[in-house]
């Protein structure tokens, strides 16, 4: 955008398209997008002033009604845009291993336990003075198979965590975790029929598996930042409640069915879980005394910023007069009195306080000046 003082973004006219993300917010039939795709728009909502008072922004959102998702800021003073939604930041870094976004879970609790269990069979796992952050991730089958697997290497979890504060039933009993997700979240979702139908568009899942992690909160305010990365289970270890991998029949899991399924977790099934962590398929090269990209550090951007501009432009006027019974004369010894009768103005000199030439103006053409003429020039000067 250049270095012209006080040029700026103009607001509502910002458009930032990234064509290849899958953005799980499309508004298609569960499973079936094949338009993809995200824009985003400042264009709703109010221009606001950040914390500090210094700068104001509009939100960046994936539409331009009051009903659209706002991921992200843009600074139009500051000429930047800064994207804030954990998803579509994951969907935007290579090293997450996907480029398409996953929904945020709908965390809740409830009093019975996963169909045939009882009780007696299955204890609680949500307990007063603990708190439960959950989320997930998806898994596909690394070979590639016709049908059944894109063969995609493992991606990283979904960045939507969920707060749970713990709490006990009316009996003082511990309850049970429950996560689904909202209705038709998964448009690029693919079941095996629809993998072949729609030509290898979209990507598959075998595997959905919970990812939680309990924390000692009697206080009850810890939030995401207090839990240690080493802290976060896998629900559970190869089978249990907390993995689901679709129907007997299904060979890759079909989105409508999972939008229909709901996880139930107790006690148990928390503790056949396996520590989960951020191993060298994401974090390779994390060193900074290595070269090479690491997680996050990317600095390129996979797709297209518009925007109109506007500058304020800053201007000075000086005002300077020949009059008519000056300038008529040189001291240059080409300069004949009694032959010549004009002198010729090519530069005008502006001096500081202390008579240091601090600026030249110089005309197109150099201009006539004598006794017959009184003239007027003023200086302008942009900045």
């Amino acid at each position: 955008s250049g270095n012209t003082y006080a040029e700026q973004l103009l607001e509502k006219t910002i458009r930032i398209d990234f064509p290849n993300i899958l953005w799980h917010g499309t508004q298609t039939t569960n499973g079936r997008g094949v338009t993809y795709g995200l824009t985003l728009f400042d264009v709703d909502g109010d221009t606001e002033t950040d914390a500090l008072g210094l700068n104001t922004y509009r939100s960046l959102k994936d539409g331009t009604t009051d009903t659209s998702r706002t991921l992200g800021r843009v600074y139009h003073k500051l000429k930047t845009a800064i994207i804030t939604d954990p998803e579509l930041l994951n969907a935007l870094t290579y090293k997450s291993n996907r480029n398409y976004t996953l929904p945020q879970p709908l965390v809740s609790t409830t009093t019975v336990p996963q169909f045939p269990l009882s009780r007696s069979e299955a204890d609680g796992l949500v307990k007063s003075g603990k708190t439960y952050f959950v989320t997930y991730l998806t898994e596909s089958d690394s070979t590639y198979t016709s049908g059944s697997t894109f063969g995609y290497p493992q991606a990283i979890h979904c960045g939507y965590i969920q707060k749970l504060i713990g709490n006990t039933d009316g009996r003082n009993n511990n309850q049970y975790l429950t996560v689904n997700f909202p209705t038709s979240t998964f448009p690029y979702l693919r079941n095996s029929v629809d993998m072949t139908a729609l030509s290898g568009t979209g990507w598959n899942a075998n595997k959905v598996q919970l990812l939680v992690s309990e924390q000692d909160d009697p206080s009850q305010t810890l939030t995401l930042a207090d839990v240690p990365s080493y802290e976060w289970k896998l629900i559970s270890s190869g089978v249990g409640n907390g993995i689901y991998t679709g129907d007997t029949t299904d060979t890759t899991i079909d989105a409508r069915k999972l939008n229909g399924h709901q996880f139930i977790i107790s006690q148990e099934d928390y503790d056949s879980g396996t520590t989960y962590v951020l191993d060298n398929i994401f974090t390779d090269n994390n060193d900074s005394t290595l070269t090479g990209l690491t997680f996050g550090d990317e600095s390129f951007l996979f797709g297209n910023f518009e925007s109109d501009v506007v500058a304020t432009t800053y201007k000075t006027v000086i005002t300077a007069f020949a009059q008519n019974d000056s300038y008529n004369s040189s001291d240059n010894s080409s300069f004949d009195n009694d032959l010549d009768s004009s002198t010729y103005i090519t530069e005008i000199g502006i001096l500081d306080g202390e008579s240091n030439l601090v600026a030249v103006g110089k005309p197109t053409y150099p201009i006539t000046k004598n006794e017959g003429r009184f003239l007027t020039f003023q200086l302008q000067i942009d900045f």
